[in-house]
């Protein structure tokens, strides 16, 4: 049986590798509510089983569930390069979202002059 203490560990130094900003983005990707992923972190629940939901999202996102229940084996089967572009596509989003909002602001601008052009010449 896997040791809850050791699975634990493994489990927070994936979520302290991945790409994800926060735990709840990485559940998010699991598919996975943070509920199921805290209530199994949690020292006090004497729950030792890892949820199959959570195996699941983690053999989604590409890990080993070998390395996470027993810590044998390489812990990623997602390849470096994949994750690094997985992080550039997230960086190219924030870039869009800021621009996108950027345009917004210079749309209201100039919403905002014409308008007042238009009391002034009335």
């Amino acid at each position: 049986m896997p040791n809850k203490v050791k699975v634990n560990e493994r489990l927070s130094q994936i979520i302290s590798e991945s790409p994800y900003r926060t735990k709840t983005e990485f559940c998010e990707a699991m598919g996975v509510s943070p509920q199921v992923l805290g209530n199994f972190q949690n020292p006090n629940n004497p729950e030792r089983e890892l949820p199959k939901s959570i195996l699941n999202g983690l053999a989604k996102l590409g890990y080993n569930i070998t390395w996470v229940l027993y810590g044998a084996g390489a812990h990623k089967a997602v390849f470096k390069d994949q994750q690094e572009e997985i992080q550039s596509l997230r960086e190219q989003v924030e870039i869009l979202e800021k621009l996108v909002l950027l345009k917004e602001r210079q749309d209201e601008t100039r919403r905002k002059r014409y308008t007042e052009g238009l009391e002034k010449e009335a």
